[in-house]
C-alpha cells in the first residue's frame, strides 16, 4: 500500500521546523535590510530563486511514497514563505485580477514538465490562494463567518486520518 506509513506519526508537522526557518530567514533579511520597505522578502525571494535555478540543480528532496513523487525541496517552501510575507507587506497594492489567476495557471501549465516547475510553483501558489481567500462567493464567506478557518486544522488531522484508513 503506497499511502500506508508505517514509522510516521503525523506528516503534517513536517513543515513546522521549515516554517520556523522561513521566520528566522525574513528576520535576519530585515535586519540587514531594515527600513526598506520590502526588500527583505524580495531577497529570500531572489536567493531562493538562485537555488530553485536549473544551474544550482538543488536537489534535496523527500521521497513520498513509492510511486516517484517529492515533497517540495526547502529552497520552493522559503520562496512560497517569502512571497506571502511579500503580499503582506505590499496588501495596500496588491491586486487581485482575474488576469493574474489566469497568467499564474497559463505559467503553471506551461512550466508544468520544465526545470522551472518549481519556481513557478513557489511564484504563483501564493498568489492563487490570496486570491481564493479574498475572492470566495459571498455565500461561502458567510459560511466561514460562522465557523471560523477549519482550513489548519484540517490540515493538522488529514494526515493522521488518512493513515488510519489505509492501515
Amino acid at each position: 500500500n503506497v499511502f500506508a506509513f508505517p514509522n510516521a506519526v503525523n506528516g503534517s508537522l513536517w513543515t513546522l521546523p521549515v516554517e520556523a526557518g522561513a521566520y528566522v530567514a525574513i528576520a535576519l533579511a530585515a535586519s540587514l535590510f531594515a527600513g526598506v520597505r520590502a526588500r527583505y522578502a524580495a531577497v529570500v525571494i531572489g536567493v531562493g530563486l538562485v537555488l530553485l535555478s536549473p544551474m544550482v540543480n538543488l536537489e534535496v528532496r523527500i521521497p513520498v511514497g513509492t510511486d516517484g513523487r517529492f515533497l517540495p525541496t526547502i529552497a520552493e517552501l522559503y520562496v512560497a514563505f517569502a512571497v506571502g510575507a511579500l503580499m503582506w507587506l505590499e496588501r495596500e497594492r496588491l491586486s487581485l485580477r482575474w488576469r493574474y489567476v489566469a497568467l499564474c495557471v497559463g505559467a503553471l501549465a506551461l512550466l508544468r514538465t520544465s526545470v522551472w516547475n518549481d519556481a513557478a510553483y513557489a511564484l504563483t501558489i501564493p498568489y492563487l490562494t490570496i486570491f481564493a481567500a479574498f475572492r470566495l462567493p459571498a455565500a461561502v464567506r458567510k459560511l466561514t463567518d460562522r465557523t471560523g478557518d477549519l482550513s489548519y486544522g484540517i490540515y493538522i488531522t488529514a494526515y493522521p486520518l488518512q493513515q488510519t484508513v489505509a492501515h
